[in-house]
């Protein structure tokens, strides 16, 4: 988010919808999980002035068990906590290893410099593609995922697998948000060259559409799995 939203969220035939992630200085917040196959993806928050909180880096792991991690100035590849091979954004540069593909976007190639990570679906021979953007100058990110198609239809969990597992959130007409029941109705339509979403504004509606607040999200690690939810209330 600077000043943007952190994540953004699709699912099928309906309108993309974004919101930022606010939790204490420091939090790993899960984003994506198939604790079943092995695939993570955490989001790293930083305090950025007295009320506001910035993701300011993502880490991946793959089904293989290649870890990825990704800050304003690196992107670092390893397993097991050893150091494979690392990278900056000063080169626009494409790369593989194992089962992850890099699309790098370096500096001086685009307005914001960031990341394609895409992976081979374990479910279908569909892709899961990721994306994330930094804002040059700040130590500020925004992740959205791209190519959903490659995911499970059941199992996932943080942030972005429970807002499209199942998929059931609804967008009406008029800009508002069904969901579990009920309707958010304090979005702001966000459409620019950086998004093209429907932000979720209020961080207690940010709540209902996830169905847990975002501190239960929390995991102990960079590359952690959350422990299970008890009570499952992604969007319905």
């Amino acid at each position: 988010m600077y000043g943007d939203p952190h994540v953004i969220v699709q699912s099928d035939d309906e309108e993309a919808v974004c919101f930022k992630v606010d939790d204490q200085d420091g939090a790993v917040i899960s984003l994506i999980q198939d604790t079943q196959e092995g695939l993570a993806v955490n989001g790293g928050l930083k305090q950025a002035g007295q009320n506001s909180i910035r993701l300011e880096s993502v880490y991946v792991k793959s089904p293989s068990g290649l870890e990825i991690e990704i800050d304003c100035n690196w992107i670092i590849l390893s397993r097991d906590g050893i150091q494979l091979e690392s990278f900056t954004f000063e080169d626009s540069l494409s790369v593989g290893m194992d089962d992850v593909h890099l699309d790098i976007e370096s500096r001086a190639d685009s307005k914001k410099n960031g990341v394609y990570v895409t992976i081979p679906s374990y479910v279908n021979d569909r892709e899961i593609k990721m994306h994330v953007a930094i804002k040059n100058g700040k130590d500020a990110m925004r992740f959205s995922l791209r190519d959903a198609s490659g995911l499970p239809t059941k199992g996932l969990g943080g942030i972005i697998g429970e807002a499209i597992i199942p998929r059931d959130y609804k967008v009406t007409k008029e800009g508002h948000i069904i969901v579990g029941g009920e309707t958010i109705s304090n979005t702001q339509a966000t459409r620019d060259s950086n998004n093209d979403c429907l932000y979720i504004a209020d961080r207690a509606d940010v709540e209902r559409f996830l169905g847990h607040p975002v501190s239960d999200f929390r995991v102990n690690g960079k590359f952690m799995m959350p422990a299970t939810l008890l009570d499952n209330q992604g969007p319905k």
